[in-house]
């Protein structure tokens, strides 16, 4: 018998994670963070229902953030979920949650723009917005809101 029919002859283990065995493990909140990836992949706008309105992932992913603070696996998760909240226009928690000094992605940026023009916290918004059109880069489809707030203003 070949070993490709011994693996798929071998019973799975029905038995689900052992999260006790596992919190001990050096890489413990890398899966925890993969975890929380996950459930912000499946956390669409028509999931939540209204605008600004949190998913029980949503408190998961602060509370793991701040129990890691700025430690390498937050990174990703703290991006994924920046961007669901912005695809789910949960504008108030980004823009609590946003950090322009860490959150220095271009799309990250300018959904916090995005945010602003939506919550109408526009003072200051034109130089910042000048400061991001001014940039030698191409600006993400996240700029586009902001951007058509700024031209129907006056702006470029």
């Amino acid at each position: 018998m070949d070993a490709m029919a011994v693996v798929s002859l071998a019973p799975i283990s029905a038995a689900p994670d052992e999260e006790a065995d596992l919190r001990g493990y050096t890489l413990y909140p890398y899966l925890q963070a993969a975890r929380l990836r996950r459930q912000l992949e499946l956390a669409t706008p028509a999931a939540v229902g209204t605008v600004d309105a949190l998913l029980p992932v949503d408190h998961d992913v602060i509370a793991f953030l701040r129990e890691h603070g700025n430690a390498p696996v937050t990174a990703q998760l703290r991006a994924t979920w920046l961007d669901s909240l912005a695809e789910r226009r949960a504008w108030a928690t980004y823009l609590e949650h946003f950090d322009p000094g860490r959150d220095t992605e271009p799309a990250l940026q300018c959904h916090a723009l995005a945010g602003r023009v939506a919550t109408g916290q526009t003072a200051g918004l034109v130089e910042d917005l000048t400061e991001t059109w001014l940039t030698p880069r191409t600006l993400p489809d996240a700029c586009d809101a902001a951007l058509e707030w700024w031209r129907a203003r006056g702006g470029p």
